[in-house]
Protein backbone atom coordinates (compact mmCIF):
# COMPACT_ATOMS: atom_id res chain seq x y z
CA UNK A 1 0.00 0.00 0.00
CA UNK A 2 1.68 3.80 -0.74
CA UNK A 3 0.22 7.19 0.26
CA UNK A 4 0.48 9.93 -2.23
CA UNK A 5 -0.01 13.90 -2.13
CA UNK A 6 -1.91 15.75 -3.93
CA UNK A 7 0.95 16.43 -6.36
CA UNK A 8 0.87 12.62 -6.83
CA UNK A 9 4.59 12.58 -4.82
CA UNK A 10 4.85 9.46 -2.20
CA UNK A 11 4.29 10.57 1.57
CA UNK A 12 7.77 9.69 2.92
CA UNK A 13 6.64 9.75 6.75
CA UNK A 14 3.91 7.34 5.20
CA UNK A 15 5.01 3.81 6.74
CA UNK A 16 8.48 3.56 4.83
CA UNK A 17 9.23 5.82 2.47
CA UNK A 18 5.83 6.30 1.41
CA UNK A 19 4.61 2.35 1.46
CA UNK A 20 3.50 0.05 3.85
CA UNK A 21 4.18 -3.46 3.31
CA UNK A 22 2.54 -6.70 5.07
CA UNK A 23 3.58 -10.12 4.73
CA UNK A 24 1.23 -13.39 5.43
CA UNK A 25 2.83 -16.52 4.45
CA UNK A 26 6.32 -15.20 3.40
CA UNK A 27 4.98 -15.62 -0.38
CA UNK A 28 3.13 -13.12 -2.47
CA UNK A 29 0.71 -11.04 -1.17
CA UNK A 30 -1.80 -8.68 -3.19
CA UNK A 31 -3.95 -5.73 -2.37
CA UNK A 32 -6.95 -5.59 -4.73
CA UNK A 33 -9.17 -2.93 -2.59
CA UNK A 34 -8.80 -0.32 -0.49
CA UNK A 35 -11.37 2.12 1.24
CA UNK A 36 -10.93 4.75 4.11
CA UNK A 37 -13.27 4.09 7.13
CA UNK A 38 -15.40 7.24 8.30
CA UNK A 39 -12.67 6.58 11.37
CA UNK A 40 -10.13 7.08 9.09
CA UNK A 41 -8.55 3.41 9.44
CA UNK A 42 -7.06 1.81 6.47
CA UNK A 43 -9.08 -1.17 5.27
CA UNK A 44 -7.03 -3.00 2.25
CA UNK A 45 -8.61 -6.92 0.97
CA UNK A 46 -6.64 -8.86 -1.32
CA UNK A 47 -4.93 -12.41 -1.27
CA UNK A 48 -1.96 -14.24 0.10
CA UNK A 49 -0.67 -16.86 -1.96
CA UNK A 50 -0.01 -19.91 0.71
CA UNK A 51 2.63 -22.46 0.39
CA UNK A 52 0.85 -25.23 -0.17
CA UNK A 53 -0.23 -23.52 -3.88
CA UNK A 54 -3.52 -21.96 -3.13
CA UNK A 55 -4.58 -18.71 -2.36
CA UNK A 56 -6.67 -17.15 0.74
CA UNK A 57 -8.41 -14.01 0.63
CA UNK A 58 -7.11 -11.49 3.18
CA UNK A 59 -8.46 -8.52 4.81
CA UNK A 60 -5.99 -5.95 7.19
CA UNK A 61 -6.91 -2.79 8.67
CA UNK A 62 -4.55 -0.47 9.68
CA UNK A 63 -4.67 2.36 11.74
CA UNK A 64 -3.73 4.99 9.44
CA UNK A 65 -1.30 6.94 12.04
CA UNK A 66 1.81 8.57 10.88
CA UNK A 67 4.03 8.27 13.60
CA UNK A 68 7.05 10.86 12.73
CA UNK A 69 10.57 11.17 14.10
CA UNK A 70 10.47 15.22 13.78
CA UNK A 71 7.62 14.94 16.54
CA UNK A 72 9.94 14.21 19.69
CA UNK A 73 13.68 15.03 20.06
CA UNK A 74 14.24 15.57 23.42
CA UNK A 75 15.81 12.59 24.62
CA UNK A 76 19.07 11.76 23.38
CA UNK A 77 20.05 8.21 22.78
CA UNK A 78 21.97 5.81 20.17
CA UNK A 79 20.55 2.73 18.31
CA UNK A 80 22.68 1.04 16.38
CA UNK A 81 22.91 -1.53 14.07
CA UNK A 82 20.41 -0.37 11.86
CA UNK A 83 19.52 -1.86 9.48
CA UNK A 84 19.56 -4.55 12.28
CA UNK A 85 19.08 -8.50 11.87
CA UNK A 86 18.58 -10.02 15.04
CA UNK A 87 19.37 -7.38 18.04
CA UNK A 88 19.21 -3.79 18.66
CA UNK A 89 20.83 -2.01 21.31
CA UNK A 90 19.21 1.23 22.85
CA UNK A 91 22.16 3.58 24.28
CA UNK A 92 21.05 6.32 26.50
CA UNK A 93 23.33 9.44 27.01
CA UNK A 94 21.65 10.90 30.75
CA UNK A 95 21.69 6.73 32.61
CA UNK A 96 20.12 8.87 35.62
CA UNK A 97 16.98 8.65 34.77
CA UNK A 98 14.56 5.54 33.70
CA UNK A 99 12.58 5.87 30.78
CA UNK A 100 9.72 3.80 28.95
CA UNK A 101 10.96 1.98 25.99
CA UNK A 102 8.00 1.09 23.24
CA UNK A 103 8.60 -0.40 20.08
CA UNK A 104 5.86 0.56 17.04
CA UNK A 105 5.53 -1.18 13.63
CA UNK A 106 4.47 0.77 10.48
CA UNK A 107 1.17 0.42 11.39
CA UNK A 108 1.36 1.78 14.67
CA UNK A 109 0.70 -0.87 16.54
CA UNK A 110 2.85 -1.14 19.71
CA UNK A 111 5.10 -4.75 19.17
CA UNK A 112 7.46 -4.12 22.16
CA UNK A 113 7.49 -2.23 25.64
CA UNK A 114 10.02 -2.41 29.01
CA UNK A 115 12.36 -0.05 31.27
CA UNK A 116 15.35 1.17 30.24
CA UNK A 117 17.65 3.19 32.50
CA UNK A 118 21.58 2.81 30.64
CA UNK A 119 21.33 0.46 27.97
CA UNK A 120 18.86 -2.00 26.50
CA UNK A 121 19.56 -4.84 23.98
CA UNK A 122 16.91 -5.83 22.32
CA UNK A 123 15.48 -9.34 20.62
CA UNK A 124 14.47 -8.35 17.07
CA UNK A 125 15.00 -11.53 15.63
CA UNK A 126 10.93 -12.11 15.43
CA UNK A 127 10.18 -9.18 14.38
CA UNK A 128 9.00 -9.08 10.39
CA UNK A 129 11.01 -7.38 8.07
CA UNK A 130 10.26 -3.57 7.46
CA UNK A 131 10.74 -0.12 9.35
CA UNK A 132 9.74 0.18 13.37
CA UNK A 133 10.01 3.25 15.32
CA UNK A 134 11.50 2.93 18.52
CA UNK A 135 10.19 5.71 21.25
CA UNK A 136 11.78 6.83 24.58
CA UNK A 137 9.24 8.14 26.90
CA UNK A 138 10.19 10.18 30.63
CA UNK A 139 8.13 12.80 32.30
CA UNK A 140 7.61 15.17 29.77
CA UNK A 141 10.27 14.16 27.39
CA UNK A 142 10.07 11.92 24.76
CA UNK A 143 12.32 11.08 21.59
CA UNK A 144 11.36 8.54 18.41
CA UNK A 145 14.02 7.18 16.02
CA UNK A 146 13.72 4.80 13.13
CA UNK A 147 15.04 1.67 13.06
CA UNK A 148 14.84 -1.12 10.02
CA UNK A 149 14.69 -4.72 10.37
CA UNK A 150 16.52 -6.81 7.60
Amino acid sequence: MARFDTNGKLVSTFGVDGMVSTDFNQHEDYGTAITLQPDSKIILAGYSYAPTGGSEVIVVRYDNVILGTEDFQNVKFKLFPNPANSQITVQLSDASTSYKLEIYDVSGKKVYASEIQNTANINVSDFAFGAYLVKLTSNNNSSVVRFVKQ
